[in-house]
C-alpha cells in the first residue's frame, strides 16, 4: 500500500485500526499529565519516505517546552526535532526537521512535554492493558528525548493526535 503524505497517530499506518476497533471516543483536550513523560507511538512504513515535518495537535492550554523524534526498534532516534515552546492553543504545531529517510519498516514517534499542565487533542485510553495491547511504550524523565530511548511498559494514559509529513505543508 502507498505511503500517505500525512501520518498521524490515528491512520491506517499507525493506531487508527485498533482506535476504531475499540470504538474510542473522539479526542478531547487533555493534560499531558506527568511533566518529562515521553511517550513512543509505534507506525508502520511500507515503502522509503523522505519526513520532512513532525507535527502536534495542541490543546486548549499550552504551557512549556515539547520535544518529538523518531525511533527506531531498536530505541535509536532517527530524527530530531529541535525542542520548541509548546505554541498555538487548539491548533497545529509544526516542527521542521531535516529531510530523512526511513525505509520500510516499524518506528516510533515520540512525543514529551517538560510539565504537567500543557494539553494536546488525546484519545483516551482507560486501561493499562489497552496501552500496551496498542504497542505504545512509556519513559519517564525522558526531556528532551533522549538518543538511545528506554522503552518501558505503558501504563493508562491519553494517546496524543501527532504526526509526520513528506511534505512541507501540512
Amino acid at each position: 500500500m502507498k505511503m500517505p503524505e500525512i501520518i498521524s497517530s490515528d491512520s491506517l499506518f499507525s493506531l487508527g485500526p485498533q482506535l476504531a476497533a475499540r470504538a474510542v471516543a473522539a479526542p478531547t483536550s487533555v493534560a499531558w499529565g506527568l511533566g518529562s513523560r515521553a511517550m513512543y507511538i509505534p507506525f508502520t512504513v511500507t515503502e522509503s519516505i523522505t519526513v520532512v515535518k513532525l507535527w502536534a495537535l495542541n490543546g486548549a492550554t499550552v504551557s512549556g517546552n515539547i520535544d518529538m523524534g523518531v525511533y527506531n526498534t531498536a530505541a535509536v532516534l532517527q530524527i530530531a526535532a529541535t525542542e520548541a515552546t509548546q505554541t498555538g492553543i487548539n491548533a497545529l504545531q509544526e516542527f521542521n526537521v531535516p529531510d530523512t529517510v526511513l525505509a520500510a519498516g516499524i518506528y516510533y514517534l515520540g512525543i514529551v512535554l517538560d510539565n504537567t499542565t500543557g494539553t494536546f487533542l488525546m484519545y483516551a485510553a482507560p486501561t493499562t492493558a489497552s496501552m500496551k495491547s496498542l504497542g505504545l511504550y512509556l519513559q519517564a524523565a525522558a526531556y528532551p528525548l533522549p538518543s538511545p530511548a528506554t522503552f518501558a511498559t505503558a501504563t493508562a494514559a491519553a494517546i496524543p493526535v501527532c504526526g509526520m509529513s513528506t511534505r512541507v505543508t501540512i
